[in-house]
């Protein structure tokens, strides 16, 4: 039996009064979603737990993690340390990872990070030379490239023994927010808490700022008419192993071997640390381009593994950084360039298989915002039957008789539900 999940990053959403009051998932023209469902079972699943203390952040990571069968709200150990290993960076035990951002704040009020475009040799110097004016001794930044998204990702390491020896900073009690989650927001209120630690974070903040005001790069950006950089933020951190303890191998877990393929370093993190092989094909000039890419690249890994994991970002992408509209070309792309050719292939295979399309998580296109929303999902193949054909909608699925409030137990179900 062959197995294949495509995921549909952040494709759910909320209504929209631009799309005549429907989510761009139901207003889309989706012809291989609406084939797929004649067949298939829809239902709906939270993989974000709603209770988890603290709230996880509403990230395709995250949610992963729980697809896979691990409970995030118990193992998740950051994004950053994801973001790390997806880059082939492996943190030593107990090292604490960040994330490192550019930021723009005018008048006070954080700026959408999709509008500071920032060529990638020049944030790499300019992150580089951040950190030696600031006090963080001990740690080691990695400049990042422009492969997980449209602006460069910066990882800092800061090891759990200093150099003489003594252990390292203590980072437990902070508490960060994601860039993309700030925009529009007062600095201010957005600032990290968290103790001690919480108040050193945020005088490395005021620090950055003070550092950029002055630098040749801000200075040439105002005078270009272009947003200015104004502040260094560390988000996302977090240690491995997850829970201090590591993860029982996915393949030890379900006996069935397994690959993803994404262009997201944090679900290429998310696959090393279950150890499921990680592919990153090339990305295209265009979004229908790299779906093929992607396409290509999931129906090589499957003639070498049991499943696979296919993941695009397209969605979510266009909901960041255009809107409702840009996002429904995205899922109709989708359907056309990756679900649509997998589901023909494997109907072509000449073998059982199964198949679930699901989004993994929400983005908002008005408000540009991630959400840990319930999302629909589509389950198609061996032993799967419906009664009742209904479109792959977050209102229909919300209505559907399959709901899964723990989306950690999905991949039991996916496996072997309706075989043993």
């Amino acid at each position: 039996m062959k197995y294949v999940m495509v995921i549909l990053g952040g494709a759910a959403d909320e209504p929209q009064p631009a799309l005549d009051g429907v989510t761009p998932l139901a207003y889309a023209a989706t012809p291989a979603l609406d084939r797929l469902s004649g067949s298939a079972r829809l239902g709906q699943a939270r993989f974000l737990p709603a209770d988890s203390a603290p709230l996880l952040p509403p990230g395709p990571d995250a949610a992963l993690l729980s697809l896979l069968g691990y409970n995030p709200a118990r193992r998740y150990p950051g994004h950053a340390p994801l973001n790390a290993l997806g880059q082939g960076l492996v943190p030593a035990d107990g090292d604490w990872v960040f994330n490192l951002s550019l930021l723009s704040v005018i008048d006070g009020l954080a700026q959408p990070t999709a509008g500071l475009a920032v060529p990638e040799g020049e944030a790499q110097a300019l992150v580089r030379g951040l950190l030696e004016h600031l006090d963080w001794s001990g740690a080691v930044v990695h400049a990042g490239d422009e492969s997980g998204g449209e602006t460069p990702m910066h990882l800092l390491v800061d090891p759990a023994t200093r150099a003489d020896g003594g252990a390292g900073r203590d980072w437990s009690e902070v508490v960060t927010q994601r860039p993309d989650d700030i925009a529009g927001q007062p600095l201010r209120k957005a600032m990290p808490v968290g103790g001690p630690a919480g108040d050193r974070l945020r005088h490395l903040i005021e620090q950055s700022a003070a550092y950029l005001a002055e630098h040749e790069l801000s200075q040439a950006r105002a005078e270009m008419g272009e947003p200015a950089i104004t502040h260094l933020w560390p988000w996302g951190q977090g240690q491995l192993p997850p829970g201090g303890r590591p993860l029982k191998p996915w393949r030890d877990k379900f006996k069935v071997s397994a690959a993803i393929v994404s262009h997201d370093p944090s679900m290429c993190g998310v696959a090393k640390l279950a150890g499921l092989e990680a592919l990153t094909p090339d990305r295209g000039e265009r979004d229908p381009e790299t779906l093929d890419l992607l396409r290509k690249a999931a129906c090589e890994a499957l003639l070498e593994h049991d499943m696979v994991i296919v993941h695009t970002d397209a969605p979510r992408r266009a909901a960041m950084r255009g809107g409702p509209r840009d996002k429904c070309a995205a899922i109709q792309w989708a359907d056309s360039h990756l679900v649509s050719p997998i589901y023909e292939a494997l109907e072509a295979y000449g073998s059982a298989y199964r198949l679930l399309v699901t989004p993994l998580h929400a983005t908002y296109a008005l408000s540009q915002r991630e959400q840990g929303d319930a999302v629909p999902f589509l389950l198609a193949g061996e032993k799967i039957t419906n009664v009742v054909a209904r479109p792959m909608t977050e209102a229909d699925a919300a209505e559907a008789d399959l709901q899964v409030p723990y989306g950690h137990e999905m991949m039991e179900f996916f496996l072997k539900g309706g075989i043993r």
